[in-house]
């Protein structure tokens, strides 16, 4: 009786801890953005986080994939080239936004490979 008890408390708990992912660290997370932003010819002078937050089981799986919002407190971004869209900015040029959302998940079917997926509160993205 005791074994099937241990058997049964064990495989409630594999099957719960599979399941659960880790929340992307800072590093993470200033890594995608660096990515997603150096395809927009924009690079990171400066970025001060603030919290990452899954929400609910509902708002963290994005098409099947956990995702988690993730508040910018402050971001200074600098053009690496010209740009004309969506907001003019010459190279070396330089812009702070505070307060930004951004969403990460993950991508595809690879654990602990986070791209953006959104980005509110910044409008030259």
């Amino acid at each position: 009786m005791k074994f099937r008890y241990a058997c049964a408390t064990a495989l409630v708990v594999l099957l719960f801890t599979a399941g659960c992912r880790e929340t992307p660290t800072e590093g993470t997370v200033r890594d995608a953005m660096t990515r997603y932003l150096a395809a927009r010819h924009l690079s990171i002078r400066f970025l001060e986080m603030g919290e990452i937050s899954g929400g609910s089981m509902n708002t963290q799986a994005y098409m099947g994939n956990p995702a988690y919002t993730i508040v910018i407190k402050s971001i200074t971004l600098e053009a690496t080239q010209d740009i004309f869209v969506p907001a003019p900015m010459k190279k070396g040029q330089s812009a702070t936004y505070s307060n930004v959302r951004i969403k990460v998940r993950e991508k595809g079917n690879q654990q602990d490979n986070w791209e953006v997926s959104v980005i509110s509160g910044m409008p030259t993205l």
